[in-house]
């Protein structure tokens, strides 16, 4: 079997289960419209393709494997679960694709290395030595507006601010003001110590097939996810500021991928 193909874009309809214990994954027989699985027919799953469970970016995303053999057009087994989550995977989309055989097995785009954000608390940001926020006057439960001193030379929106044991989005930021994006439960006195918080860490690898239009495509919303044509790998992070940073690296340079199975290369491409 070939290392890859050019097709991020075969057909992959109706659902499948996977046991783990044998690594076997059994389609649905059918559908509605009569059309179901057929692993093995021209145009659908073959052996050294990879099979992605469920959807990659929305809802929920078990992993993928390399198609090791195919037993019949309702059933498959895959070379490893190395690259699974290990959550339970019954009925289930899936997507098949061309991609390198040895990209499930890379620990740096395996799906066990992703992880979510968080909300850390901001310190040392607001001038003050100490690192601490306090209330330049009071603000009454009910209330979405916070004062605080040169707000806008350490906060952003996106941070929140705990009241209540809840963070509260930061929707707007002026010189002295802080505008919520829902009122506070706990009033705030004059001098009060505030707790801001913003959004770090996080992590997510996949690689992508990019078509040499999705590659050079001007409607994208920003240079950042800008990239080669080919297979191509993505790691997408928040840092330290919470600003979104994106890292491509070209895994296999080459024109001719065709694409049209989700996830489509961020944010517009195709």
């Amino acid at each position: 079997m070939a290392l890859w193909g050019n097709s991020d874009n075969v057909g992959s309809i109706g659902t499948v289960t996977l046991d783990y214990s044998n690594r076997v994954v059994s389609g649905w027989a059918g559908t509605a419209t009569g059309l179901g699985v057929s692993f093995g027919e021209s145009g659908y799953a073959q052996v050294g393709d990879t099979i992605s469970f469920g959807q990659h970016g929305t809802g929920t995303y078990f992993g993928e494997a390399v198609i090791a053999s195919i037993g019949s057009t309702l059933q498959l087994t895959i070379a490893s679960t190395i690259a699974l989550n290990g959550s339970a995977i019954a009925g289930v989309n899936y997507t098949i694709s061309q991609k390198p055989t040895w990209i499930p097995t890379d620990p740096h785009w395996n799906i066990n290395r992703d992880s979510d954000t968080s909300l850390t608390a901001l310190s040392g940001k607001a001038g003050d030595p100490a690192g601490i926020v306090t209330a330049d006057a009071a603000s009454g439960v009910g209330t979405d507006i916070i004062y605080v001193s040169a707000a806008s030379t350490y906060l952003q929106t996106g941070n929140t601010l705990l009241n209540s044991g809840t963070d509260i989005a930061v929707s707007a930021i002026a010189a002295t003001t802080v505008s919520l994006g829902t009122t506070i439960g706990t009033a705030i006195a004059v001098g009060a110590a505030l707790t801001f918080k913003e959004w770090t860490g996080g992590y997510d690898a996949y690689a992508y097939g990019v078509s040499g239009i999705g590659a050079s495509s001007a409607l994208a919303s920003s240079k950042q996810y800008i990239t080669n044509a080919g297979w191509v790998g993505v790691t997408t992070y928040n840092d330290n500021l919470g600003n979104l940073r994106v890292k491509k690296e070209t895994l296999v340079a080459m024109s001719g991928i065709t694409t049209g199975n989700a996830p489509a290369y961020p944010p517009e491409y195709d």
